[in-house]
């Protein structure tokens, strides 16, 4: 990798880092839909140039977190997910979604991916919830605590019940984002075949 495409990658994540973060501010917390909406440019990057980079755009997005809000909180852990979600984003693209496959086998393996990718994060998700809990904080989660209480009557496990609240939200967070992480990613090739065909 050349110095110029390091600092060009690194730009990219830091800007996505600002790009993701604003999304689920947006989603979240200004339109109060019960979605996450926080890992779009993450996965896009992930893509695009391997999960250590879409982890970087993780670890950006957190440290703008920080800056914005001006005090850490444990709900910080919660990068874990994404870390976790990228490294799997990578990996389902670089054995199962080559460039020889039509758009329609593609959409059908973006759906897939979105159904992992729903299950993985509802079970990370889960795990991350029970340790905050575990430690004493009050875990607040606006997009999962309308169901709690639902799903509370029926699952007496506090940890599958932590798991089981994710997947619905999560079910149409993970194809909203994994197709538009797809998206971004798609708009990325193509912005450097230009660049390169120069």
């Amino acid at each position: 990798m050349t110095a110029r495409r390091f600092f060009i990658l690194i730009l990219l994540c830091m800007a996505f880092a600002i790009f993701d973060y604003y999304m689920c501010d947006l989603v979240a917390y200004q339109l109060k839909v019960p979605l996450f909406c926080d890992m779009i440019f993450c996965m896009a990057m992930s893509f695009f140039a391997g999960p250590v980079w879409g982890i970087v755009v993780v670890c950006f997005n957190h440290l703008f977190d920080l800056i914005v809000s001006k005090s850490f909180v444990i709900f910080h852990i919660y990068m874990i997910t994404a870390f976790i979600g990228c490294s799997v984003v990578w990996f389902y693209k670089k054995r199962f979604i080559g460039s020889e496959l039509s758009s329609v086998k593609k959409m059908g393996h973006l759906l897939l991916l979105a159904l992992i990718m729903c299950l993985v994060m509802s079970i990370t998700g889960g795990l991350v919830s029970r340790f905050i809990d575990f430690v004493g904080v009050t875990n607040y989660s606006h997009q999962t605590d309308f169901l709690e209480k639902i799903f509370r009557l029926h699952i007496k496990s506090p940890l599958l019940n932590s798991i089981f609240i994710r997947i619905p939200v999560n079910l149409i967070d993970r194809i909203v984002t994994v197709f538009a992480a797809w998206g971004v990613f798609v708009v990325m090739q193509k912005v450097e075949r230009k660049l390169l065909s120069r």
